[in-house]
């Protein structure tokens, strides 16, 4: 196979997640993911089958010249294949290693074809081949290589499996797909209730609630965040938030600043105030009251990362006291959209059509 090394995730952190999921399902024995292309979500551009979950559970980072990348991650039963979806499709495969909290792509290990049919331009002319018979014309080839549609690859060993498809030259599309095996162990630090149920394809964009009230996972005291500028609209309109993805595990979670919730949502019937108890050092949420502004709310953060240091400030709701992962970064506290979505019992959901976050204070919170 080709030995160079291959930029397959140099894209923007947006895009990842236009790797949109949608499923078709005959039977669950048969159930498949569509990916669909970031440039045109209309469009799938290929499929896995055996489809493990209704959707992405979460994020996996990949580390590429000192840059972290988030892709989102999809599960398969072993045997799965992935394959095309349309012709003049570049797809390459490449096995993940998990390092601590990341992954390495094992660049040299480059996975070969084995279904279907592919167009090669060689000396002789362009020729189709069999995908299978690909890794002996690799070294011929005198122009480009595409794939007809069908064709792709059988994963038929557990792990996890960097996928990346390109397109006349555009954009990659790049995915996590983990082939599941007989032992838990391929799923490191994965958190609890991490994987989406329902209509809802969540793309990674935030995490499935912890349950309000339920004691903090174990976590680092200080972790790093970085800055992430998804769009959100609430109630139909766009609102800029000042957001940031923390890892846990090998997956991100989207981490909202309180504040900017409260801003965001005053005026309508979820409305909540926040207000900071210096002498008992916690923070106090009071349901359907307007939010009082202090400066600064609702506006854009700072590109990069920076340092997230697990909050142990007490927190309570109407006077009750609720256990949620929180994080401190710079002086304020940053909750899981999630999270607050159901504490305060309105719709939060990712809208794979748009690409973007949908809250709704008019509908009910639904995991």
């Amino acid at each position: 196979m080709l030995r160079h090394k291959y930029c397959a995730i140099r894209t923007l952190f947006l895009c990842v997640f236009s790797a949109a999921l949608m499923m078709v399902s005959a039977s669950a024995a048969d159930a498949a993911y569509l990916i669909h292309s970031h440039t045109d979500v209309t469009r799938s551009i290929f499929s896995i089958s055996k489809a493990a979950d209704q959707g992405s559970i979460g994020l996996m980072f990949v580390q590429e010249d000192g840059q972290s990348y988030g892709l989102p991650v999809y599960r398969a039963g072993q045997g799965c294949t992935v394959t095309v979806q349309g012709s003049a499709a570049q797809m390459r495969i490449f096995p993940v290693d998990v390092v601590g909290s990341e992954g390495a792509v094992r660049w040299t290990n480059e996975l070969a074809p084995s279904i279907g049919q592919m167009r090669v331009t060689v000396s002789e002319g362009v020729q189709t081949i069999s995908a299978a018979d690909f890794k002996n014309y690799t070294n011929r080839l005198t122009g480009t290589y595409t794939y007809e549609a069908g064709a792709g690859y059988r994963l038929s060993n557990a792990g996890y499996y960097l996928v990346s498809y390109t397109d006349n030259g555009l954009t990659p599309s790049s995915v996590i797909v983990q082939v599941q095996g007989d032992t838990a162990s391929l799923v490191p630090n994965t958190p609890s209730g991490s994987v989406t149920t329902g209509s809802s394809a969540d793309s990674g964009m935030f995490a499935p609630p912890e349950t309000a009230g339920s004691a903090p996972s174990a976590q680092a005291q200080s972790v790093t965040a970085e800055q992430n500028s998804a769009p959100v609209l609430v109630n139909g309109k766009k609102v800029l938030f000042d957001a940031y993805t923390i890892r846990e595990g090998v997956h991100g979670f989207t981490y909202f600043k309180l504040r900017d919730l409260a801003a965001a949502l005053s005026g309508t019937e979820k409305q909540y105030e926040v207000t900071w108890d210096k002498a008992a050092e916690s923070v106090l949420l009071i349901s359907g009251l307007p939010y009082t502004l202090t400066g600064g709310e609702l506006s854009a953060g700072t590109a990069g990362t920076k340092t997230a240091v697990l909050s142990s400030s007490p927190i309570y709701k109407d006077g009750l006291p609720v256990s949620l992962t929180a994080y401190v970064i710079g002086k304020n506290n940053y909750f899981k959209l999630r999270d607050i979505a159901e504490l305060f019992n309105f719709s939060a959901d990712w809208d794979n059509d748009a690409m973007c976050i949908i809250i709704d204070t008019t509908k009910p919170y639904t995991p």
